[in-house]
């Protein structure tokens, strides 16, 4: 199940989480999809390993200024904050939407 979706402002791709069980725990991982020529959304593509390092990653946002993407990560029961380069978003569209 998809959550907590934070939209580019010019609607290129959207960041959200999405919640699975594992072995009988729920985990969160960060995915991004991005706007197809034809108006529709991709297929998620996971942030990798580095972002949802521990299986509770949620409520991502990119900064106004588009440089950093926040998000939460919960780790032995606390909940922080963390950031990113924003790069990573370039990074991981499809060659034909560049």
């Amino acid at each position: 199940m998809a959550g907590h979706p934070w939209v580019a402002p010019d609607e290129s791709y959207m960041v959200f989480d999405m919640y699975a069980f594992a072995e009988g725990v729920q985990t969160s991982k960060l995915f991004i999809s991005f706007r197809q020529e034809n108006g529709s959304w991709s297929n998620p593509v996971e942030l990798g390993k580095d972002i949802n390092a521990t299986g509770t990653e949620l409520l991502a946002k990119v900064s106004s200024d588009g440089k950093f993407l926040f998000f939460q990560r919960k780790v032995d029961g606390n909940t922080d904050i963390y950031w990113v380069d924003a790069k990573i978003i370039n990074d991981l569209k499809p060659k034909e939407l560049k």
